[in-house]
């Protein structure tokens, strides 16, 4: 995928990666200080910095801007790792650990913003007490419920309407 043909069309470029020109670059600005902290002490494999850092030549994602963009469109697109190294044109291991460095550093852009999703309901009641907010939407994701195997609770609380979908009718 061509990153730079890609932003010369602002419609395309949101549907991809989910902002647009102007949220991508005020983004990038952090990512940016992210990605160079990240590697002026640490190795991409996670290993600690002993030389000084450089860029391989045969590195697929080039610039820091096309490093947000492969991250941005891995989390908005959420495709599987093959498919994202035959998009980006790499192996599937270097996907796996493209996925999971820049989602490591986006991270951390995103806390050193303070826009990341809080993930503790204490500290959602003092943020919207903070806030004086009366009216919040909360965004959940439903979580399946498992099904009990005991025969009497699974009468009581599955009513069986989808008992026939499935199965043939005679008439």
């Amino acid at each position: 995928m061509n990153y730079d043909k890609l932003r010369a069309r602002p419609k395309e470029f949101r549907l991809v990666c989910g902002l647009n020109i102007d949220e991508f670059d005020s983004l990038l600005i952090t990512f940016d200080q992210e990605w160079d902290n990240y590697f002026q002490h640490y190795k991409l494999n996670g290993d600690p910095r002993i030389n000084s850092p450089y860029i391989h030549k045969n590195n697929k994602v080039k610039g820091v801007n096309e490093k947000l963009f492969f991250i941005l469109f891995y989390i908005r697109q959420n495709p599987t790792q093959s498919v994202m190294a035959a998009i980006f044109e790499m192996e599937k291991y270097q996907a796996n650990q493209w996925i999971h460095l820049l989602l490591k550093i986006l991270n951390g852009s995103l806390s050193q913003r303070k826009v990341l999703p809080e993930r503790e309901p204490a500290k959602i009641k003092e943020l919207l007490e903070f806030l004086k907010k009366e009216d919040v939407i909360i965004d959940g994701t439903e979580r399946p419920v498992p099904r009990s195997t005991d025969y009497d609770t699974q009468k009581d609380y599955y009513s069986g309407k989808k008992k026939g979908t499935w199965s043939k009718t005679t008439s």
